[in-house]
């Protein structure tokens, strides 16, 4: 399975806990991404125990800001191996390859 933003092969996905609308799993980003989406995807490392503890702090909310355009956008999607397109949401991007996202039924 594919993570695509926009029209950028973001990551190859492996694994199923779940099944949509919630999943997660592993990840490998791909190398040639925009480097907006690197450091987006480096700040959901940086701040991945905050979802673990459910400790937000005013510091994770000002730097979260910054990315709204990434994260709000509705540009996200999970290409499968079959060719099956779901448009996600609430992608977190977590430590040691973890990947955690919900199906955007909204869409």
């Amino acid at each position: 399975m594919e993570i695509r933003w926009k029209n950028y092969n973001i990551a190859v996905v492996e694994g199923e806990e779940g099944k949509l609308p919630g999943f997660s799993g592993s990840y490998v980003a791909n190398q040639d991404i925009p480097e907006r989406i690197r450091d987006y995807i480096n700040f959901c490392v940086r701040s991945w125990h905050f979802f673990e503890d459910q400790d937000w702090t005013d510091e994770y909310y000002r730097e979260e800001k910054m990315y709204a355009d990434i994260d709000d956008g509705g540009d996200w999607w999970l290409i499968e191996d079959s060719g099956k397109i779901t448009p996600i949401c609430s992608l977190l991007f977590g430590e040691n390859g973890d990947i955690l996202w919900f199906e955007d039924s909204s869409r």
